[in-house]
């Protein structure tokens, strides 16, 4: 197994579409279960179907506009932690997926919402600022959210920090009040993110 990523990780300097598949295989190296050796063996499959297809990468493009999905699917258990996803674009291009168990236990799907926009939120602060040194001056971050109560939450003139809701999350507020970033009401269905919150089987199409 440790001898198939290796073999990865030397493709992955010229194959940057194998690079997240690199990072997240590379956790297990000591210890892979039967579903990590299908996903090796399924990119292997992609390996071997994209060796002639010509993969171009580029700086150009819409590099003003950044974008941010976030959705959390709140735990119906109590106790258990909510699944949180987020997706960022540059332009029209998604360049950094993620969905995790979140760290903290959120008492509704509003605290959930939040802790994840405030993630996201982190996450689009390095970004913009990377992008800045490297010359690119970027927009206002949009943040697309479903969750109207969250919105509300983060856009009001008076909070007050709550037991799931630690004061840290809100420095979120601070962004949305230094025009760092807004929020923008997007539904559940239209919503990228939410695919990767929700079983497969309830995904229509992605």
């Amino acid at each position: 197994f440790s001898k198939h990523i290796g073999f990865f990780n030397y493709i992955a300097q010229l194959r940057f579409d194998l690079l997240l598949f690199c990072q997240l295989m590379s956790r297990v190296l000591h210890n892979p279960g039967y579903g990590v050796v299908k996903h090796v063996k399924k990119a292997q499959r992609y390996l071997k179907g994209t060796m002639d297809l010509p993969l171009t990468f580029t700086n150009k493009g819409n590099c003003s506009h950044l974008r941010y999905s976030s959705d959390a699917s709140h735990a119906s258990a109590e106790g258990y932690r909510s699944t949180g996803a987020s997706l960022g674009f540059l332009g029209d291009n998604c360049f950094w997926a993620k969905s995790i168990k979140q760290k903290q236990v959120a008492d509704s799907s509003t605290a959930a919402e939040a802790i994840q926009l405030h993630m996201s939120g982190n996450h689009a602060h390095w970004a913009k600022d990377f992008l800045n040194e490297i010359g690119h001056d970027t927009d206002q971050v949009q943040f697309d959210e479903d969750n109207t109560s969250a919105i509300q939450l983060y856009t009001s003139t008076q909070w007050k920090p709550t037991k799931w809701i630690g004061i840290k999350f809100y420095s979120f507020i601070q962004k949305i009040k230094d025009a760092f970033g807004y929020l923008h009401y997007v539904c559940s269905k239209d919503l990228q993110a939410d695919h990767l919150t929700k079983p497969s089987r309830t995904v229509a199409e992605f």
